[in-house]
């Protein structure tokens, strides 16, 4: 994989001039800022709208995604590296509970696995979107600020089920390296 200007993801829609913030250069230029200047992510990047023959949002409602795939996040105490997939949906079919959502991405890594901060549709729940702008990811701090967020929950979620995950009758539960919201949240509400 190669990174790629987004600048080459085209911005009109059919038959019309539709703005989108995807496509927008201010969005690109904050969101790849230095991301090549750091050796691990040079080369792991790729950047496109999601496909509407394979994407099911993109074909159910006709909305443009722009999609950054990641070869592989390196997490502290992983053999293997993670694949991770940000979405930047046009018009999110999840909440972002009032956010805009150049600033709620949609990010998957590590389908499947046990996590006390995953939404419904098993992407990562990594900010509580109630506090306030400096406790929050914002695309104007970008991708590599939020690729290190996604590292971190990664590691996160590691330490909590080997300490004990979600516990049980005769266990208590796992520890959270990281801050959390009082569940519920609504990033719980979040079904895709």
């Amino acid at each position: 994989m190669t990174n790629q200007t987004l600048g080459r993801v085209g911005g009109r829609r059919r038959g019309g001039t539709n703005a989108w913030y995807g496509t927008s250069i201010e969005f690109q230029r904050a969101l790849l800022a230095d991301l090549d200047t750091f050796v691990e992510h040079r080369g792991q990047v790729r950047i496109g709208l999601a496909d509407s023959a394979t994407h099911g949002a993109a074909r159910r409602t006709g909305q443009r995604i722009l999609v950054i795939e990641h070869a592989g996040l390196d997490v502290p105490a992983r053999r293997e590296l993670v694949p991770v997939r940000i979405e930047f949906h046009e018009n999110p079919n999840y909440s972002t509970h009032g956010l805009s959502p150049m600033d709620y991405p949609r990010v998957l890594a590590d389908p499947g696995a046990a996590s006390k901060h995953r939404f419904n549709d098993d992407s990562l729940c990594l900010w509580f979107p109630g506090d306030p702008e400096e406790r929050r990811w914002q695309h104007t701090d970008g991708l590599i600020t939020l690729l290190n967020t996604v590292r971190n929950h990664l590691f996160f979620e590691d330490h909590w089920r080997a300490t004990g995950g979600a516990g049980g009758p005769d266990q208590p539960a796992g520890e959270w390296l990281g801050d959390e919201a009082p569940h519920p949240v609504p990033c719980e509400e979040n079904a895709a």
